[in-house]
């Protein structure tokens, strides 16, 4: 049996909603997206950031509206690639939304999990990007000064000769699919 496009998009679909993360269009409207400081231009759809920048999600309440859930990032010289240093969700299953959008801002460049710590929760996002997206490419971290908060390896793999989740530089390969989608539903505003 042969699959089409549209039953493949779909079992992927179903394949990440049983995983537990929000898609765009689960974005009710009290929610909104952010990103500040991408260089992000509507005319060609393309990122070019500097050497930081943020991806925010804000929830509006009664009294206002609040931020809550970030991931900041930074260009490392030393990992030649972006890197997460600030990341949090303080709602459940919004974190990897979040991270795929931010994994589109780093573009050629990629990003790496922080260096210093990492959460289970943030953990879990990055064996899932390495194991199971087939839009996420990864490639070893070339440069030991990089460092990773389990011990950098050649190769990408750990001491066992597994493939460990912190030793990749990770690549969204369909150009800016989660930021087409917020585009085309409202969900997502750039600043700076």
């Amino acid at each position: 049996m042969r699959l089409t496009e549209n039953q493949l998009k779909k079992i992927i679909r179903n394949i990440i909603l049983s995983e537990g993360m929000v898609l765009p269009e689960q974005l009710g409207d009290e929610f909104r997206i952010e990103v500040v400081n991408s260089g992000f231009d509507m005319s060609t759809k393309k990122y070019s950031p500097p050497a930081s920048y943020e991806v925010n999600l804000y929830k509006k309440f009664n009294h206002g509206e609040f931020e809550v859930g970030n991931v900041s990032v930074t260009y490392s010289l030393r990992c030649n690639a972006y890197e997460i240093v600030v990341a949090y969700s303080d709602i459940d299953k919004y974190g990897p939304l979040i991270y795929d959008v931010a994994i589109e801002v780093a573009g050629d460049q990629g990003l790496v999990p922080d260096r210093d710590e990492v959460s289970m929760d943030a953990e879990n996002v990055w064996r899932y990007y390495l194991n199971r997206r087939y839009d996420i490419s990864a490639e070893p971290i070339k440069s030991a000064a990089c460092g990773t908060p389990r011990g950098f390896f050649p190769d990408g793999k750990d001491k066992f000769g597994r493939f460990g989740w912190s030793n990749w530089v990770y690549h969204q390969t369909q150009g800016t699919p989660m930021t087409d989608r917020l585009l085309k539903l409202n969900k997502i505003t750039f600043k700076g």
